[in-house]
């Protein structure tokens, strides 16, 4: 070891080089030792000679010298090698991967660089695999990010996600020219910032109360009418996270002022229409009476009479032909109606008066369903509760009830001991919103197609509001039953072909490239030879060994019987929730439409196909023919050693979580998650492709079959 070599030691490893010399140097000093002791007791005659002695103790000297000579070039042999190692680990380590560590000793340390080499040919082999995936993955992504940027760019509609506290982090181009009308960007803002508070934490409470109780895909739809005469409608949504946590909301809208300026127009010019009528109309009165009661005219005047009236009658008829033309022209002028619970309404009205004295009197247990745009009903009660207590003596409490009458389900609020109340100061009134285009009270009951009456008892005053049934409104159409979930982000994997089905055999095709449509039923009973039918049918997705959370398959089947119940306690589905739904025959056409030429899987597959083929022969329709797989005996064939192949056992063992257990969307959902996780085990096992899939599905029957005789 040079010198500079030495210095390049630490000084803790240095000590270390000495150390090793001195144990070295003890081991070898006692022979040397012996020696000069065996020297020493020689005969006196021998040992006393002044120059023996000098020899003596120069070979003595030489030999400690030499021994020391020897322990430090040991432990120059045993350190260089140690201190390459650790130089070449460091700089593998830290620098370079590709460094290697050159030592050639032929014992131990040689061995030890050789492992240390291997191991870094290793980890640099998994570092090159990894910045390729990286790679790959970075180029997919910018590519998502430019698609994504596009569509939202190019979106008609007005976009803004929302975090959990109602914080904006994301705006498209749409929303920001709608919202941001000031130097202040809405980004980080919270949303009550940048439209009307009190709009805005309504709706998002009705979003949070619905996701407590379970309502995951719950849509509100919204109104802002802005200061200023703008008008946004559109709907707020929860977006899930991908543990099915709450991670915010989803506003989407459209900017509807130019038609609202227009509906204002032509709602004023409709209401000019009787006043522009009203003149030629007593003119054409005048005239018919004249010419009816005066027979002593002469017949100049009678013609001009007539020729006048004719030209009234004219005007007239193009005045009613130019306002039903505008009429015809003109969109409704109701604002969106909403199926809405009205005692919730009330109570909500009730609330937002602080300090108001009110009683709610007991409603009836059940009341339908009213049509409404929840806020405005909630801000023009709260107009009327204020108003009602402006005219309270102080002593009284404003009653407050609701009940069912006829096409309505009408609220009455009641005030006791007023004097000197005008009926005619509602007209008057005006509902007021923060960050809103004040409306009249009258405006704001018609926009919600309802109706507002007032009514006197001596002392007592009442104020009723009418809110029209939801069962009246025109019916949606419900024939589609693709049930599309709220995604937290699209999935742009849809612009790739559909690979197995435009280029190759489909039985060739890898199964982590295929498209699949795992599905689930839940029945009347087991068994269809018997007359059990279903009563629920649903499939989901897969695509690429991805299970895709939009374009989900679920429908109600009316089994056209009643529903055992047990059978009830098993999946919850009662006669009631199947009346209205499609038989089997339309619900089975649909089903096949959606599952196109998807490889059909089950879990017990030969159950639900049974009921699947049972509706086709039953109802002269043509088979489904699609290949199909089950992912019992795929687990069956990957882990057989293993005990359970039920869902829930499958599951617990994959680390699946199965949302809604023994209902047809649940289950199917949690087998298109099994069987993403099935499909690398099974190419572990050499199962790749959907023929080998399918070979190993019966194998793994017969096998089943066998082992069941035993």
């Amino acid at each position: 070891m040079t010198p500079a070599q030495d210095r390049q030691i630490p000084f803790t490893q240095r000590i270390r080089v000495r150390l090793v010399s001195a144990i070295v140097l003890l081991a070898v000093c006692p022979f040397a030792l012996a020696v000069m002791a065996l020297l020493t007791s020689l005969p006196e005659s021998v040992g006393s000679t002044p120059h023996f002695m000098l020899r003596v103790y120069v070979l003595g000297s030489i030999l400690t010298v030499v021994c020391i000579a020897l322990a430090w070039r040991f432990a120059d042999k045993l350190l260089s090698p140690l201190l390459k190692i650790r130089h070449g680990a460091e700089i593998v380590s830290r620098i370079n991967l590709s460094h290697r560590i050159d030592v050639s000793t032929g014992d131990e340390l040689e061995s030890l660089a050789a492992d240390f080499n291997a191991m870094a040919e290793a980890l640099e082999g998994a570092y090159s695999e990894l910045e390729d995936r990286v790679r790959e993955v970075t180029v997919s992504l910018q590519g998502e990010k430019s698609r994504l940027a596009s569509v939202l760019r190019t979106m008609v509609e007005g976009l803004v996600v929302l975090n959990e506290h109602g914080e904006v982090l994301l705006m498209n181009p749409r929303a920001r020219a709608a919202l941001c009308t000031g130097s202040n960007p809405a980004l980080g803002r919270k949303l009550t910032q940048v439209l009307p508070a009190q709009r805005v934490e309504y709706h998002l409470k009705q979003l949070r109360l619905g996701w407590d109780e379970g309502r995951r895909d719950m849509v509100e739809p919204v109104i802002f009418p802005l200061a200023g005469g703008r008008l946004l409608k559109g709907v707020m949504a929860v977006m899930p996270e991908h543990n099915y946590g709450l991670a915010g909301f989803l506003l989407a809208f459209r900017d509807l002022t130019e038609e609202a300026e227009r509906d204002k127009r032509v709602d004023l010019h409709l209401r000019k229409l009787p006043s522009m009528l009203r003149s030629p109309l007593s003119s054409m009165h005048s005239l018919a009476e004249i010419l009816a009661t005066r027979k002593d005219i002469p017949e100049e005047k009678r013609t001009a009479f007539a020729a006048a009236l004719h030209g009234e009658a004219t005007a007239c008829l193009k005045m009613l032909g130019e306002g039903e033309e505008v009429a015809n022209s003109m969109p409704s002028a109701y604002w969106p109606g909403q199926p809405a619970d009205a005692q919730s309404i009330l109570v909500e009205a009730l609330a937002a008066r602080k300090g108001v004295f009110a009683e709610l009197s007991n409603p009836p247990e059940h009341l339908p369903p009213v049509a409404a745009e929840p806020f405005g009903w909630v801000a023009a009660m709260s107009t009327v509760i204020g108003w009602l207590d402006s005219h309270s003596n102080g002593w009284s409490p404003l009653l407050a009830s609701i009940e069912a009458e006829g096409d309505m389900v009408v609220t009455t609020f009641s005030l006791n001991g007023t004097k000197d109340i005008s009926p005619d100061e509602l007209k008057n009134l005006s509902v007021e919103v923060e960050g809103e285009e004040p409306i009249s009270l009258t405006e704001a009951v018609r926009r919600n197609r309802g109706e507002i009456w007032t009514r006197s008892h001596g002392d007592d005053f009442e104020v009723r509001l009418g809110m029209v049934k939801a069962s009246l409104l025109p019916e949606e159409d419900g024939g589609a039953r693709i049930v599309d979930d709220q995604p937290e982000f699209y999935d742009f994997d849809l612009f790739q072909a559909r690979p197995g089905f435009e280029t190759g055999d489909l039985l060739s095709r890898d199964l982590s490239e295929l498209e699949f449509v795992v599905f689930d039923t839940e029945t009347t009973g087991l068994s269809p030879a018997k007359g059990d039918r279903v009563v629920s049918l649903s499939g989901v997705r897969v695509r690429r060994g991805k299970v895709l959370s939009s374009g989900v398959f679920h429908t109600l089947v009316d089994p056209g019987m009643v529903i055992p119940p047990e059978s009830i306690k098993f999946h919850g589905v009662t006669d009631e929730m199947v009346a209205g739904a499609p038989k089997m025959g339309e619900a089975f056409e649909d089903f096949k439409e959606y599952v196109g030429e998807a490889v059909l899987v089950a879990h017990n597959a030969a159950f639900d196909m049974k009921f699947l083929e049972l509706a086709a022969r039953e109802n002269n329709l043509v088979s489904m023919d699609n290949p199909v797989i089950d992912t019992l005996f795929l687990s069956f064939g990957v882990h057989g050693d293993l005990q359970g192949h039920s869902l829930d056992a499958i599951s617990d063992r994959l680390g699946v979580t199965i949302e809604g257990r023994h209902t047809s969307l649940g289950d199917a959902r949690a087998t298109a998650e099994i069987l993403v996780k099935l499909i690398p085990l099974l190419a572990a096992r050499g199962v790749r492709t959907l023929a080998q899939a399918k070979a190993f599905c019966d194998r793994m029957l017969i096998l089943r079959w066998q082992n069941s005789r035993y």
